[in-house]
């Protein structure tokens, strides 16, 4: 057993008052797997001295990340460490939960809501599974912060209920800016209502990511299960996990630009696999530089090259529109597939659509044709880009 008891308070005071950002994980079996000659078969916990006179030790503590893998009744532990200069609060509840550990969580928020001049800013709570008990006492602790922007609802989207969502999404803090939440339906006009009631009750929001879970026949999987999105032109962030690959035309994207003009980051993934959910050919990426013109980040699956890129040639350098050159720094293109043959061809027309200076192409895994191409765009490009090229269609 590990125990904090330092022999003078005032050397604590003096290094506490210095900490911002707090971060605790309760992974024992992880710590384990690297230290198991040294601390197998020990049992960690921890014991905090009596202390009489202070609200908090450590005062000035502004980010807090509390993670519980192994007991949910440790969750108490973090109390003690909470001020009111506390702005951002992470909790990460992956624990199994009993009753009882439901009971720790309800009673957690109580202590959280009687904690005088706590004004979060920041907010982020993955359970699983999220109950209706927690859900009830988490609304009630959202309406006691008054000055939250950023909320993340987290839960396995397999097994949380659905009177979860009945509770929340109605009731969500109006002063929301950002949010990340879980939403499950049962068809297509379940999804829309609910997606409707997210953001109509949310005018402010300006970053918006989904984990879309269908428990029917119906799945979003293209322009028309975007459409419920569109409403709130003031979008600047939207992330989209779903379960099959969204088709999307020339139509579809211009359309989604008008609607959305300043969006700076759209990420589309499948949630079971992390991957892209939009396969699309590359000159589509034409399509996507013309419709969002303060892009910065575009997540997109490409399909494999099966018809010549539109590359500059004597008489046409104006054919190849590219992105803002002043915001679009980061393509991520996840595990497509690109031959080697088609290499040179890729880098030259990504050159032409990608001219930020501190632009990064990303792809996962280890496939040396997207190393190749990286490489290759570094070369320097002299083939002209006509700066008239319309933004949008």
């Amino acid at each position: 057993m590990w125990r904090t008891s330092p022999p003078n308070w005032e050397r604590f005071d003096h290094y506490a008052r210095r900490i911002r950002l707090l971060s605790h994980y309760d992974q024992l079996s992880y710590v384990l797997s690297r230290f198991p000659r040294v601390i197998r078969g020990v049992e960690l916990s921890i014991e905090f001295p009596e202390r009489s006179g202070i609200n908090s030790l450590l005062p000035n503590i502004q980010e807090i990340t509390w993670s519980m893998a192994c007991d949910i009744a440790n969750l108490p532990l973090v109390l003690p460490f909470i001020s009111r200069s506390l702005k951002a609060l992470t909790l990460n509840l992956t624990a199994g939960k009993s009753e009882a550990g439901v009971d720790i969580v309800c009673h957690f928020f109580d202590t959280l809501i009687a904690f005088a001049g706590l004004e979060l800013e920041t907010f982020k709570f993955a359970s699983h599974p999220l109950e209706v008990k927690d859900a009830t006492q988490l609304l009630s602790f959202l309406k006691s912060q008054r000055n939250i922007k950023v909320l993340e609802v987290s839960s396995d989207p397999y097994v949380e209920p659905t009177p979860v969502q009945d509770i929340l999404f109605p009731n969500f803090p109006q002063s929301l800016h950002e949010l990340s939440v879980n939403v499950e339906f049962e068809g297509q006009s379940d999804y829309n209502d609910r997606i409707q009631t997210i953001l109509q009750r949310l005018p402010n929001l300006r970053v918006l990511e989904l984990v879309l879970t269908s428990n029917g026949s119906w799945n979003l999987s293209n322009f028309e299960g975007l459409a419920p999105l569109l409403q709130n032109p003031d979008l600047e962030e939207l992330s989209l996990w779903v379960a099959e690959d969204i088709n999307l035309n020339h139509t579809d994207i211009h359309t989604l630009g008008r609607a959305l003009p300043k969006i700076t980051s759209l990420n589309l993934r499948l949630f079971y696999t992390g991957l892209p959910a939009v396969g699309m050919p590359a000159s589509s990426l034409m399509d996507f530089a013309k419709a969002f013109s303060n892009l910065e980040t575009l997540y997109l699956q490409i399909t494999e090259i099966d018809v010549s890129l539109p590359l500059p040639s004597p008489g046409n350098e104006g054919r190849v529109c590219p992105f803002n050159p002043a915001t679009f720094r980061s393509l991520h293109v996840g595990n497509s597939l690109l031959s080697q043959k088609d290499v040179p061809c890729m880098a030259e027309f990504l050159r032409m659509l990608c001219r930020h200076p501190l632009f990064d192409l990303e792809h996962d895994g280890e496939d040396k044709a997207w190393e190749n191409v990286k490489t290759g765009m570094g070369q320097k490009n002299s083939a002209p880009v006509n700066p008239r090229c319309e933004q949008s269609e």
